[in-house]
C-alpha cells in the first residue's frame, strides 16, 4: 500500500501524536498519507481522498466503529490503534507497531473480515436509505408513543419481529 489516510480521535490522549509521527514515517517511506484530525462522532465521508487504501485509525473502539461505516462504502481496510479504554477491535494497544506500519506498506498483511450490520427506518421520510454500522445497532424513540415494533433480518430473510418499550 502507499496511500494512507490516519483519522485521529482528537479527545483520546497520544492521537495527534502518534498521528503526526506515522504520517511521518510514511512520507519518509515515500506514501501518501492524509491526517484527519476530529471527534469521535464526526463525519469523515468528505475528508477521505479517492485512492485511499488504507484507514489508520486512532482512538478507541467507537472511533474504529464510527470509522468503519465511510471504510465499508469504498472497501478500504483499517488498522486501529488503541489511545482509548477499550480496544477489541484495534489491531495495536497503547502505542505505535513499525514492524506493522511496515508491513502495511508491503502488503505483508491478513485482511480480518467483519459483518456490517444495515438498518432502515421504514416511514420514517428522513431515514430512506440504509445506515450501515460494525458491532451493533441502538433503537430508541425520539419520543415517547408506546411500544414499537421492529423487524430482525439476516442475509434477507426475516428472523423475528419485536415489539418493545
Amino acid at each position: 500500500m502507499r496511500n494512507f489516510c490516519i483519522i485521529a480521535n482528537n479527545e483520546k490522549e497520544n492521537s495527534e501524536k502518534y498521528a503526526y509521527e506515522i504520517q511521518s514515517y510514511l512520507i519518509e517511506k515515500g506514501c501518501v498519507c492524509d491526517t484527519i484530525s476530529a471527534g469521535p462522532s464526526m463525519s469523515y465521508r468528505d475528508d477521505i481522498k479517492p485512492g485511499t487504501e488504507c484507514l489508520i485509525v486512532l482512538g478507541g473502539d467507537g472511533t474504529v466503529i464510527h470509522a468503519a461505516k465511510e471504510a465499508a462504502k469504498e472497501q478500504i481496510p483499517i488498522y486501529g490503534i488503541n489511545c482509548g479504554g477499550v480496544g477489541f477491535l484495534t489491531d495495536s494497544d497503547r502505542g505505535i507497531s513499525w514492524s506493522s506500519i511496515d508491513r502495511l506498506i508491503s502488503d505483508d498483511f491478513v485482511v480480518e473480515r467483519r459483518m456490517m450490520l444495515a438498518g432502515k427506518v421504514e416511514g420514517d421520510e428522513d431515514a430512506d436509505t440504509a445506515i450501515y454500522t460494525l458491532n451493533d445497532f441502538s433503537i430508541s424513540r425520539r419520543e415517547y408513543r408506546g411500544l414499537i415494533q421492529f423487524e430482525v433480518h439476516i442475509n434477507g430473510e426475516l428472523l423475528d419481529t419485536f415489539r418493545a418499550d
